[in-house]
């Protein structure tokens, strides 16, 4: 190395930022820049950034990555880096990113032994090795960077595992990043601890700080996305509201003054819940009416009552207020089966937790956009709604309770016919385009 050369890198050590810029032609935003130029005080061995998606925390520690090979080798000897992805695909954007980079620079490309593979670059001074989210994958090299990317969206115990990766080094940094699209696991706990953890906070970015994202878009996306959806994808908030799934000033402003009835002039779905311990429970539906769901009362529900007599109450219903389809469990095979014999259009649902899930984002869109109409005297299934919240699973995943929610999901299989129609992929359609981009 020239004694020019050195002069470059040792200002390039101190000014990150202008490694980026003049060797690899970035243009960070100032957040980004923020990051890097920490990343020069070597004392700074465990950070963690949270960002909406999109904000660029990819591409700014792919940044990272490459500054480190470059110009820290020649102060500790070798120097390596292992980057683990919530998933195999997430590894191989950031190390995609890097390997664009090396032959950018003389001081990548000179030190190279032989041509990048798909998942490893090795170096004179050491190796860039993408891995896997898996427990195997975690056991092996030891490096001195150790990149975590989306972290909410991997196994809670694989990150965990990976952490002593660089317990071998005296000098190793780990960079946990994520968007927080969980409220619960390792990400959102090392984020709401990180004082405790001995990791320094960047973030939340905002995409609003982004020079590089249209933010006419960004304002679409404020009135496309439920508040939970924006804070999370364009804030890099964690969820507003914290584990309640609905808000209680949204059920309040859906919840009609007086009780009002079945409307004559327009078919209705209904959501069933079967219940054996606890009540059986029809939920019913009209519209769009006036650009709203209708959910007329009285509330239905039966208690210590015999099947074949619901059956019977439930086929009145279904014929005195213009039946469409009646969704429910599918698990419940013989009582669906009954409907369907007794002349009811009655659709089984497989109601998995993916299912719940996705029906509970679309009632969060139709609450927050007021398109639910609810007759006040379903004062249990309101009663519900207010209380039905997430629950933490082992290794930080997560589901909605089953705790007092019979009234709740009927409500939810109500709008089953909704959901099959892919309504709310077309109201979040601009925004899903992009994130898949």
């Amino acid at each position: 190395m020239t004694r020019r050369d050195a002069t470059t890198l040792a200002f390039y050590r101190k000014f990150p930022v202008a490694f980026v810029m003049t060797e690899l032609g970035g243009n960070p935003t100032p957040d980004q820049a923020e990051l890097l130029q920490a990343c020069a005080d070597l004392e700074k061995k465990q950070i963690i950034l949270s960002a909406g998606r999109g904000a660029g925390k990819t591409q700014v520690v792919s940044w990272i990555v490459s500054w480190s090979m470059a110009c820290l080798p020649d102060i500790y000897g070798k120097y390596s880096a292992v980057i683990l992805g919530g998933s195999s695909e997430q590894s191989k954007i950031m190390y995609g990113y890097f390997k664009e980079q090396i032959y950018m620079t003389k001081y990548l490309e000179q030190r190279l032994i032989s041509d990048p593979t798909k998942s490893e670059t090795e170096f004179v001074s050491g190796f860039v090795k993408a891995l896997t989210a898996s427990e195997r994958s975690v056991r092996g090299p030891h490096p001195e960077l150790l990149i975590l990317d989306e972290v909410a969206a991997a196994d809670d115990e694989i990150i965990r595992s990976a952490l002593p990766m660089i317990s071998g080094s005296a000098h190793g940094r780990v960079i946990m990043l994520s968007t927080p699209h969980k409220m619960f696991g390792l990400f959102q706990e090392y984020w709401e601890n990180a004082q405790l953890f001995e990791y320094e906070k960047f973030g939340p970015w905002p995409l609003t700080n982004c020079h590089h994202i249209d933010q006419q878009w960004v304002e679409r996306m404020r009135t496309q996305y439920t508040p939970q959806k924006f804070s999370v994808e364009i804030l890099g908030e964690p969820v507003e509201g914290g584990a309640l799934v609905f808000h209680d000033k949204w059920i309040d402003l859906c919840t009609a003054a007086e009780p009002f009835e079945m409307n004559p002039n327009y078919d209705h779905d209904g959501g069933i819940d079967w219940g054996h311990v606890n009540p059986s429970v029809l939920v019913r539906a009209q519209g769009f009416i006036d650009g709203k769901l209708w959910f007329p009362g009285p509330e239905m529900a039966w208690q210590y009552k015999l099947f074949p007599q619901i059956q019977i109450d439930i086929l009145g219903v279904y014929k005195k207020h213009r039946g469409a389809t009646y969704y429910a469990d599918a698990s419940h095979i013989g009582e669906n089966q009954r409907m369907t014999e007794n002349c009811i259009n009655a659709e089984p649902v497989q109601f998995t937790r993916d299912m719940k899930q996705s029906l509970a984002e679309l009632a969060q869109y139709l609450f927050w956009k007021e398109m639910i109409q609810l007759s006040p005297d379903h004062e249990v299934l309101i009663k519900q709604l207010k209380k039905y919240h997430w629950e933490e699973l082992p290794g930080g995943k997560e589901k909605l309770t089953k705790k007092e929610v019979d009234y709740v999901e009927a409500f939810l299989l109500s709008l089953y016919s909704l959901h099959e129609s892919g309504w709310l992929s077309e109201q979040y359609k601009e925004g899903d385009k992009w994130a898949s981009a």
